[in-house]
């Protein structure tokens, strides 16, 4: 089981200058959207995201924070 919990990518963002939020605003999406994709596919948690929006919300965090958030089957 993977460290990176929804809380530790909470930090690497906040690291990263930016709120969860703000983040989100920043690349044109919901911010609430961007908090449930946090909340349920961290990879501590096991479930890789399969819906389109889900998914690209994961590969553009992976892109942000410079680790792979989506386990290699982009």
């Amino acid at each position: 089981m993977s460290g990176k919990t929804p809380e530790w990518i909470r930090a690497e963002l906040i690291k990263c200058g930016y709120s969860q939020a703000a983040w989100a605003r920043a690349k044109g999406l919901h911010p609430r959207a961007v908090q449930r994709c946090i909340k349920h596919y961290a990879p501590a948690r096991g479930i890789s995201p399969k819906r389109r929006e889900s998914r690209a919300i994961m590969a553009l965090l992976s892109e942000s924070l410079g680790i792979d958030l989506l386990g290699g089957n982009q």
